[in-house]
């Protein structure tokens, strides 16, 4: 059980961006190991999850499953958690210096000073013929630091022991290693930072004892865990009860949950409880969401999630960055085209609520109006409170201009309502609360025309748009840059967006791209390498990239998971880059 002051099962998919480090050729008299190359354990690409600092973390890997913390890091075999351990065992056959381990995975990290502690226990560890060894070292993306219980086949004067605690820094060469005696088959690892300076630790009986020190690794680090050998020999090792301890993460909603890793992060909700599985915690996904500053241009293509289409004829829509109101030639009756905003949504407090129109077709009404209107209805009764519309008559009942702005409150007969006279074909709505009171305005060229003002109640309100007419003729407006402040909503991100009405709470991404309409945004909901979208890398993927490039097929969804090489851009090396990865041993997608 991964267990936190705070962690949470998002199950988010991001850029793998942990890599393991693996002794190598330990060759007599070659005087130590081929250098592995440094960890890039903290470089994140554009768009990947932000980094989430674990704080005080406890885990025991007794709930089955690597995810969200771990990811397999193996090049023979397969890491996994099994019978409450973490289990890497390398079977027999691996060839060369191979090894099973995880890594810890995007978005999460170490921060500040921490302490690290695990235990480890070699179930089977032969001799080798070359060399044997299970070890833990973090990283910050440049330096690495770790410690190992290392078994080798002869002694020389880079090796002093055939069984023994090795520590290394940014080399795990033999000769630049720190080394104490030891045959212990069952112990714990311990690395901790105090200011500037990392420690190793192996643990003797009841007391930590240092074996190496250094300054190299500064600012957040990652975890990596694993055992190898240089020979095709088998080995069997377990650990558990990893204990970190380390700088809290930011917790807005005090849930325990930090920020970057809560499913809800305005609403407290410590349980993480996700009933429909769309990675919306129920806090934020079962109730009314006080939206806060909103913003909405339209440009994703959908209206949802943040609008539902009411529509009595033509279907709302929305395209080209614009909401499209038309109503087709034919529509029978008084027909409208309309959203109205979802029912998981609300405006609370004061607000004030902007939106641009444009009308491009306008004919003459053959019985009474057509309209085009922005309007508030109160939560609690369904009712519509105030609005505001740009008229044109076609009949004089109560209507004294042709041409107008128009305004009502709770009845839309015109005999009750405010008149402004107009002829434009492009303007901006809006309507504004303050306590009580309760203002519809137009824009005039220069300024804001206040039209009409009314008391209302305080309670939550919805905005919506149509357009209509009572004739066959129909019409073409459009909508667009809504733009809402009010109170109430919690934007963790800064993107614009209430945590509870975004779809991916922890990364801004005011554009709310869900390419896959999964419910979970583009930004949080995406693996660098994983071309086909499958969930996995695989070989698919890399013929999934060339059908792409060369023969016109399907894009990534999203775009940067073609991207395993974080170049910025999709192309055949990405393709490279990932075979190379799959049948070569190269780096893992970033």
């Amino acid at each position: 059980m991964k267990n936190w002051i705070q962690l949470a099962s998002l199950g988010l998919r991001a850029g793998i961006v942990v890599f393991g480090i693996w002794d190598v050729g330990l060759a007599a008299g070659a005087g130590g190991s081929i250098d592995a190359p440094p960890v890039e354990l903290l470089g994140t690409s554009e768009g990947q999850s932000e980094p989430c600092c674990v704080g005080n973390l406890v885990d025991d890997f007794e709930d089955g499953s690597l995810a969200p913390l771990w990811f397999n890091t193996s090049s023979c075999g397969a890491a996994a958690e099994s019978g409450g351990q973490l289990v890497l065992d390398k079977p027999a056959g691996c060839g060369g210096t191979t090894a099973t381990g995880v890594g810890m995975a995007n978005p999460y990290i170490i921060c500040g000073d921490f302490d690290i502690s695990i235990e480890f226990n070699l179930l089977f560890w032969p001799a080798p013929s070359v060399a044997r060894f299970a070890t833990i070292y973090v990283s910050d993306g440049t330096n690495y630091i770790g410690i190992e219980r290392f078994r080798n086949a002869w002694t020389d004067g880079c090796t002093p022991f055939l069984e023994s605690y090795k520590s290394f820094e940014n080399t795990t060469d033999n000769c630049a290693s720190t080394w104490v005696s030891s045959s212990a088959t069952v112990g714990a690892f311990r690395i901790a930072r105090i200011g500037g300076t990392t420690t190793t630790y192996y643990k003797n009986g009841t007391s930590w004892i240092p074996v190496r020190s250094g300054t190299a690794v500064t600012g957040p680090v990652r975890i990596g865990i694993y055992d190898g050998s240089d020979d095709a020999g088998s080995q069997q090792v377990r650990f558990d009860n990893l204990v970190i301890t380390s700088a809290a993460p930011g917790d807005v909603d005090n849930d325990g949950i930090p920020d970057c890793s809560d499913n809800c992060p305005a609403v407290a909700n410590p349980g993480q409880s996700d009933s429909d599985g769309d990675g919306i915690g129920d806090a934020c996904d079962s109730g009314p969401c006080c939206l806060g500053n909103f913003i909405d241009d339209f440009d994703d293509g959908s209206i949802s999630p943040n609008w539902v289409d009411v529509s009595d004829c033509n279907p709302a829509t929305e395209s080209g960055g614009q909401l499209i109101l038309d109503n087709a030639p034919g529509c029978v009756g008084n027909t409208q085209v309309q959203v109205a905003m979802a029912s998981g949504l609300q405006i609370c407090g004061d607000f004030d609520a902007q939106v641009n129109f444009s009308i491009l077709t306008w004919p003459t009404p053959q019985i009474q109006a057509r309209y085009l209107v922005l309007y508030c209805s109160e939560v609690a009764t369904g009712n519509g409170v105030m609005g505001i519309e740009r008229f044109l008559r076609g009949s004089t009942a109560c209507a004294p201009y042709a041409d107008a702005y128009k305004s009502w409150f709770v009845n839309t007969d015109n005999c009750v309502a405010t008149w402004s006279p107009t002829t434009t074909m492009e303007g901006k709505f809006r309507i504004s609360r303050t306590g009580n009171s309760m203002s519809t305005m137009y824009w005039n060229g220069a300024g804001w025309s206040t039209l009409r003002t009314e008391t209302v109640t305080t309670g939550p309100m919805r905005l919506g748009m149509y357009a209509g007419s009572d004739d066959v003729l129909g019409f073409q407006v459009r909508m667009d840059s809504l733009i809402v402040t009010s109170t109430g909503g919690i934007d963790v991100d800064s993107d614009g967006l209430a945590g509870c009405a975004d779809n991916c709470p922890s990364i801004a991404n005011p554009d709310q791209s869900d390419c896959d309409n999964d419910g979970i945004g583009d930004a949080c909901d995406y693996l660098s390498g994983d071309a086909d979208n499958s969930g996995s890398i695989s070989i698919s993927d890399a013929v999934f990239l060339i059908n792409y490039i060369f023969a016109g097929g399907l894009a990534p969804c999203p775009l940067r998971n073609g991207d395993a090489d974080c170049s910025g851009a999709v192309n055949i090396s990405d393709a490279v880059y990932l075979i190379n990865y799959i049948f070569a041993g190269g780096p893992a997608p970033c």
